[in-house]
């Protein structure tokens, strides 16, 4: 079976991996998605290679992409597949964001970040939802401590994310191997993340380059109802409930 990430189009989503309930709060983490990619000599952190297969999945040819960390292997990448790149060197930047209000297929930011309150990402995470097309997503390369293997570190941002109107549909965590092909390993959610990726960080040259969360726009299903509405098979000819 062909488990390699599939690449977003304009009449298709991307194909995501899993078909579990978007998650409401910290309680479910989401599914996790292992890319072993073979480090190329683009730098230690986000390769060009990586670059590649994630404007691949969430992006498609002409999409935006808002970058609020001026990423150099995205923007590189970017321009030579036919995307749009906005960068935002500095915080003066913010308010010309403004523009592009529901227009991106991808932002892509980092967390915790100079300049915020490392506690609380609720504000930047809503920010960067507005500025999402209806298909598109937000892309949170968190810190990774071999300590916290199952991603309970990200409880506070699942938690804002879903406060902010988005859902974690998945985590990504990038290996870079020393040699052999790219491979992808997909498992559910709550995995013990040195399981999945065999102990990379310690003497087969592999080490985890990125970890990232995956978030798009909550669906009206997705949001806690304030009050139980009645479902059409409860309610009687006259518009009362039935008995």
């Amino acid at each position: 079976m062909d488990t390699s990430p599939q690449p977003r189009t304009h009449h298709q989503r991307p194909t995501r991996p899993h078909s579990h309930r978007p998650e409401r709060h910290t309680g479910h983490l989401p599914p996790v998605a292992v890319w072993h990619i073979r480090q190329d000599a683009t730098g230690p952190d986000l390769t060009v290679a990586d670059a590649l297969r994630l404007l691949a999945v969430y992006t498609s040819r002409g999409g935006l992409i808002i970058d609020l960390d001026t990423d150099p292997a995205l923007a590189l990448v970017a321009r030579a597949i036919g995307r749009r790149h906005v960068p935002m060197y500095d915080r003066r930047q913010a308010a010309g964001l403004d523009m592009h209000l529901g227009q991106a297929q991808l932002v892509a930011l980092a967390w915790p970040r100079p300049g915020h309150d490392a506690t609380e990402p609720a504000a930047l995470l809503q920010a960067a939802a507005q500025l999402l097309d209806h298909d598109g997503h937000v892309l949170v390369s968190t810190a990774t401590q071999a300590g916290q293997p199952r991603a309970e570190g990200h409880a506070r941002l699942l938690d804002a994310a879903y406060t902010s109107g988005l859902r974690c549909v998945q985590r990504i965590v990038i290996v870079h191997t020393a040699s052999g092909p790219d491979h992808f390993v997909y498992a559910g959610a709550g995995r013990d993340l040195c399981e999945l990726v065999g102990d990379p960080l310690y003497g087969d040259g592999s080490a985890i380059g990125k970890d990232l969360l995956v978030c798009r726009q909550q669906a009206p299903s997705d949001r806690r109802p304030d009050r139980h509405t009645p479902d059409r098979d409860d309610v009687g000819p006259a518009g009362k409930p039935r008995p």
